[in-house]
Protein backbone atom coordinates (compact mmCIF):
# COMPACT_ATOMS: atom_id res chain seq x y z
CA UNK A 1 0.00 0.00 0.00
CA UNK A 2 1.32 3.26 -0.51
CA UNK A 3 2.27 5.33 1.98
CA UNK A 4 1.29 8.98 2.60
CA UNK A 5 5.10 10.24 1.86
CA UNK A 6 5.24 8.55 -1.18
CA UNK A 7 1.74 9.65 -2.51
CA UNK A 8 2.63 13.40 -1.83
CA UNK A 9 5.86 12.92 -3.09
CA UNK A 10 4.56 11.51 -6.50
CA UNK A 11 1.81 13.91 -6.73
CA UNK A 12 4.43 16.72 -6.15
CA UNK A 13 6.95 15.76 -9.15
CA UNK A 14 4.08 15.46 -11.06
CA UNK A 15 3.43 19.12 -11.00
CA UNK A 16 6.93 20.06 -11.54
CA UNK A 17 7.09 21.43 -7.87
CA UNK A 18 10.35 20.82 -5.94
CA UNK A 19 10.69 20.62 -2.60
CA UNK A 20 12.44 23.73 -2.11
CA UNK A 21 9.36 25.61 -3.30
CA UNK A 22 7.21 23.82 -1.04
CA UNK A 23 9.81 24.83 2.51
CA UNK A 24 9.95 28.37 1.23
CA UNK A 25 5.62 28.77 0.46
CA UNK A 26 4.94 26.69 3.91
CA UNK A 27 7.61 27.66 5.93
CA UNK A 28 7.94 24.45 6.98
CA UNK A 29 12.05 23.42 7.32
CA UNK A 30 12.94 21.60 4.07
CA UNK A 31 14.31 18.65 6.78
CA UNK A 32 10.88 18.00 8.13
CA UNK A 33 9.31 17.89 5.04
CA UNK A 34 11.54 15.29 3.57
CA UNK A 35 11.18 13.32 6.89
CA UNK A 36 7.50 13.11 5.89
CA UNK A 37 8.29 12.09 2.50
CA UNK A 38 10.38 8.87 3.61
CA UNK A 39 7.87 8.42 5.93
CA UNK A 40 9.54 8.83 9.30
CA UNK A 41 6.54 10.83 11.19
CA UNK A 42 7.77 9.07 14.44
CA UNK A 43 10.35 11.52 15.02
CA UNK A 44 7.96 14.39 15.32
CA UNK A 45 6.65 16.04 18.82
CA UNK A 46 3.08 14.77 18.53
CA UNK A 47 0.70 13.56 16.50
CA UNK A 48 -1.42 16.90 15.59
CA UNK A 49 1.94 18.51 14.38
CA UNK A 50 2.36 15.73 11.72
CA UNK A 51 -1.19 16.36 10.74
CA UNK A 52 -0.48 20.35 10.30
CA UNK A 53 2.70 19.41 8.41
CA UNK A 54 0.82 17.11 5.68
CA UNK A 55 -2.32 19.53 5.68
CA UNK A 56 0.09 22.63 4.72
CA UNK A 57 2.08 20.78 2.01
CA UNK A 58 -1.20 18.71 0.50
CA UNK A 59 -2.66 22.72 0.02
CA UNK A 60 0.56 24.46 -1.82
CA UNK A 61 0.64 21.50 -4.38
CA UNK A 62 -3.29 21.90 -5.11
CA UNK A 63 -4.67 18.68 -3.27
CA UNK A 64 -7.24 18.58 -1.00
CA UNK A 65 -6.01 18.35 2.96
CA UNK A 66 -9.21 16.17 3.92
CA UNK A 67 -8.94 13.69 0.88
CA UNK A 68 -5.11 13.52 1.83
CA UNK A 69 -5.30 13.08 5.66
CA UNK A 70 -7.73 10.26 5.26
CA UNK A 71 -5.05 8.78 3.34
CA UNK A 72 -2.66 9.03 6.35
CA UNK A 73 -2.59 6.09 8.84
CA UNK A 74 -0.17 6.85 12.07
CA UNK A 75 2.06 3.44 12.51
CA UNK A 76 0.69 2.24 15.31
CA UNK A 77 0.44 -1.34 15.10
CA UNK A 78 3.56 -3.74 15.67
CA UNK A 79 5.19 -5.22 12.51
CA UNK A 80 4.72 -8.66 13.48
CA UNK A 81 0.25 -7.54 13.02
CA UNK A 82 0.75 -5.01 10.06
CA UNK A 83 -0.06 -7.80 7.12
CA UNK A 84 -3.56 -9.16 9.34
CA UNK A 85 -6.69 -8.17 7.96
CA UNK A 86 -9.32 -7.38 10.42
CA UNK A 87 -12.34 -9.28 10.26
CA UNK A 88 -15.62 -6.93 8.93
CA UNK A 89 -17.83 -5.79 11.78
CA UNK A 90 -21.29 -7.46 12.33
CA UNK A 91 -24.45 -5.43 11.31
CA UNK A 92 -26.08 -4.01 13.39
CA UNK A 93 -29.58 -5.35 12.51
CA UNK A 94 -28.31 -8.86 12.93
CA UNK A 95 -26.98 -8.78 16.46
CA UNK A 96 -30.31 -7.48 17.53
CA UNK A 97 -31.93 -10.15 15.72
CA UNK A 98 -29.50 -12.52 17.71
CA UNK A 99 -30.25 -11.34 20.86
CA UNK A 100 -34.01 -11.34 20.57
CA UNK A 101 -33.98 -14.91 19.18
CA UNK A 102 -31.39 -15.65 22.39
CA UNK A 103 -33.72 -14.29 24.75
CA UNK A 104 -37.34 -14.38 23.66
CA UNK A 105 -38.93 -16.55 26.73
CA UNK A 106 -36.97 -14.33 28.93
CA UNK A 107 -38.21 -10.66 27.10
CA UNK A 108 -41.65 -12.50 26.89
CA UNK A 109 -41.90 -12.96 30.88
CA UNK A 110 -40.35 -9.51 31.57
CA UNK A 111 -42.97 -7.53 29.41
CA UNK A 112 -45.96 -9.87 31.52
CA UNK A 113 -44.64 -8.57 34.86
CA UNK A 114 -44.87 -5.23 33.11
CA UNK A 115 -48.09 -4.99 32.02
CA UNK A 116 -49.51 -6.47 35.25
CA UNK A 117 -47.63 -3.81 37.60
CA UNK A 118 -49.29 -0.83 35.21
CA UNK A 119 -52.92 -2.33 35.64
CA UNK A 120 -52.48 -2.92 39.36
CA UNK A 121 -50.89 0.83 39.17
CA UNK A 122 -54.15 2.10 37.51
CA UNK A 123 -56.70 -0.08 40.09
CA UNK A 124 -54.72 1.55 42.98
CA UNK A 125 -54.64 5.33 41.55
CA UNK A 126 -58.58 4.73 40.59
CA UNK A 127 -59.72 3.60 44.03
CA UNK A 128 -57.53 6.92 45.56
CA UNK A 129 -59.36 8.80 42.99
CA UNK A 130 -62.79 7.67 44.45
CA UNK A 131 -61.85 8.06 47.94
CA UNK A 132 -61.09 11.51 47.58
CA UNK A 133 -63.88 12.35 45.98
CA UNK A 134 -66.55 11.01 49.10
CA UNK A 135 -63.80 13.01 51.29
CA UNK A 136 -64.71 16.02 49.50
CA UNK A 137 -69.00 15.51 49.23
CA UNK A 138 -70.13 18.87 50.82
CA UNK A 139 -72.36 17.92 53.78
CA UNK A 140 -76.47 19.10 53.64
CA UNK A 141 -77.54 21.46 56.42
CA UNK A 142 -79.48 18.27 58.09
CA UNK A 143 -76.22 16.27 58.07
CA UNK A 144 -73.99 19.22 58.99
CA UNK A 145 -72.31 18.74 63.02
CA UNK A 146 -73.32 21.86 64.99
CA UNK A 147 -70.13 23.97 65.19
CA UNK A 148 -70.70 24.31 61.16
CA UNK A 149 -74.48 24.91 61.45
CA UNK A 150 -75.27 28.72 59.37
CA UNK A 151 -76.76 30.69 62.62
CA UNK A 152 -73.24 29.70 64.21
CA UNK A 153 -70.93 30.62 61.37
CA UNK A 154 -73.08 33.78 60.89
CA UNK A 155 -71.88 34.54 64.78
CA UNK A 156 -68.15 33.75 64.34
CA UNK A 157 -68.00 35.99 60.74
CA UNK A 158 -69.52 38.81 63.07
CA UNK A 159 -67.37 38.74 66.28
CA UNK A 160 -64.67 38.34 63.63
CA UNK A 161 -65.54 42.25 61.88
CA UNK A 162 -66.05 43.59 65.15
CA UNK A 163 -62.74 42.54 66.55
CA UNK A 164 -59.98 45.66 66.84
CA UNK A 165 -56.07 44.20 67.12
CA UNK A 166 -54.02 45.53 69.98
CA UNK A 167 -51.77 48.38 69.20
CA UNK A 168 -48.19 47.59 70.05
CA UNK A 169 -44.80 50.25 69.91
CA UNK A 170 -42.51 47.27 68.76
CA UNK A 171 -41.28 48.51 65.40
CA UNK A 172 -41.05 45.96 62.09
CA UNK A 173 -38.43 44.06 61.90
CA UNK A 174 -36.24 45.66 58.84
CA UNK A 175 -35.12 44.08 55.99
CA UNK A 176 -31.31 43.56 55.10
CA UNK A 177 -30.09 43.78 51.62
CA UNK A 178 -28.02 41.45 50.65
CA UNK A 179 -25.75 42.00 47.64
CA UNK A 180 -25.02 38.90 44.88
CA UNK A 181 -21.40 38.07 44.72
CA UNK A 182 -20.21 39.32 41.46
CA UNK A 183 -18.27 35.79 39.83
CA UNK A 184 -15.19 37.02 37.47
CA UNK A 185 -14.32 34.61 34.81
CA UNK A 186 -10.89 36.30 33.60
CA UNK A 187 -8.04 34.06 32.62
CA UNK A 188 -5.02 34.66 34.43
CA UNK A 189 -2.19 35.41 31.35
CA UNK A 190 -2.59 36.76 27.70
CA UNK A 191 -0.29 36.41 24.99
CA UNK A 192 -0.05 38.99 22.12
CA UNK A 193 1.70 38.22 19.09
CA UNK A 194 2.64 40.53 16.25
CA UNK A 195 3.35 39.44 12.83
CA UNK A 196 6.33 41.07 10.82
CA UNK A 197 6.12 38.20 8.10
CA UNK A 198 3.82 35.43 6.72
CA UNK A 199 3.82 32.45 9.17
CA UNK A 200 1.43 29.81 10.06
CA UNK A 201 0.57 28.82 13.76
CA UNK A 202 -1.05 25.92 15.88
CA UNK A 203 -1.68 26.38 18.84
CA UNK A 204 -2.98 24.43 21.89
CA UNK A 205 -4.45 26.42 24.67
CA UNK A 206 -5.36 25.08 28.18
CA UNK A 207 -4.82 21.80 26.78
CA UNK A 208 -7.95 21.97 24.49
CA UNK A 209 -8.53 21.93 20.92
CA UNK A 210 -5.58 22.56 18.37
CA UNK A 211 -6.22 25.60 16.58
CA UNK A 212 -4.54 26.34 13.36
CA UNK A 213 -4.18 29.72 11.87
CA UNK A 214 -2.28 31.27 8.80
CA UNK A 215 -1.26 34.97 9.11
CA UNK A 216 0.13 37.53 6.87
CA UNK A 217 2.96 40.66 7.73
CA UNK A 218 0.94 43.62 9.94
CA UNK A 219 -1.51 40.95 11.30
CA UNK A 220 -2.16 40.04 15.43
CA UNK A 221 -4.05 38.04 17.88
CA UNK A 222 -4.17 37.71 21.35
CA UNK A 223 -4.94 34.24 22.99
CA UNK A 224 -6.35 34.64 26.65
CA UNK A 225 -5.03 31.69 29.28
CA UNK A 226 -5.18 30.41 32.00
CA UNK A 227 -2.10 27.77 32.53
CA UNK A 228 -0.39 27.66 29.65
CA UNK A 229 -0.35 27.79 25.72
CA UNK A 230 1.68 25.57 23.25
CA UNK A 231 2.75 26.64 20.13
CA UNK A 232 4.16 25.23 16.83
CA UNK A 233 5.31 28.57 14.42
CA UNK A 234 6.52 27.98 10.81
CA UNK A 235 8.63 31.18 10.50
CA UNK A 236 10.08 32.16 14.12
CA UNK A 237 11.83 34.85 12.87
CA UNK A 238 8.45 36.90 11.19
CA UNK A 239 6.68 37.12 14.98
CA UNK A 240 7.15 39.13 18.28
CA UNK A 241 5.68 37.93 20.91
CA UNK A 242 4.10 39.75 24.07
CA UNK A 243 3.06 37.56 27.39
CA UNK A 244 1.06 40.15 29.59
CA UNK A 245 2.18 43.23 28.19
CA UNK A 246 6.03 42.22 28.27
CA UNK A 247 7.82 41.76 24.87
CA UNK A 248 9.56 38.22 24.92
CA UNK A 249 12.96 37.49 23.53
CA UNK A 250 13.30 36.28 19.67
CA UNK A 251 12.44 32.74 19.14
CA UNK A 252 15.15 32.22 15.83
CA UNK A 253 15.54 32.75 12.36
CA UNK A 254 13.28 33.63 10.05
CA UNK A 255 11.75 30.08 8.26
CA UNK A 256 12.92 28.28 11.65
CA UNK A 257 10.46 26.03 12.89
CA UNK A 258 9.73 26.44 16.83
CA UNK A 259 7.80 24.67 19.33
CA UNK A 260 7.19 26.74 22.41
CA UNK A 261 5.10 26.50 25.59
CA UNK A 262 4.31 29.75 27.50
CA UNK A 263 4.12 30.92 30.54
CA UNK A 264 7.95 29.94 30.86
CA UNK A 265 8.92 30.09 34.85
CA UNK A 266 10.74 33.30 34.17
CA UNK A 267 10.01 34.79 30.89
CA UNK A 268 12.95 36.49 29.75
CA UNK A 269 11.98 40.41 28.37
CA UNK A 270 13.77 42.05 26.01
Amino acid sequence: MESIGDYLKRERELRNITLEEVANATKINIGILRTIEEGQTERFPAEVFVRGFIRCYAQYIGLDPNDVLLRYHPQTKSPEHQGEISPPPEKPEKKIWLFFSRHRKLLGVSISIIIIVLLLSLVVNIGKKETLKKEQTPLSKSHAPAHLRPVEANRVVDQAKTYTPEQTNVPAPQAKAQEAPQLQNKKQHELRAVFKENTWVQAVIDEQNLQEYSFKAGETISWPMDNKIRLLIGNAGGVDLYLDGEQLKSLGDSGQVVDITLPLPNPKVM
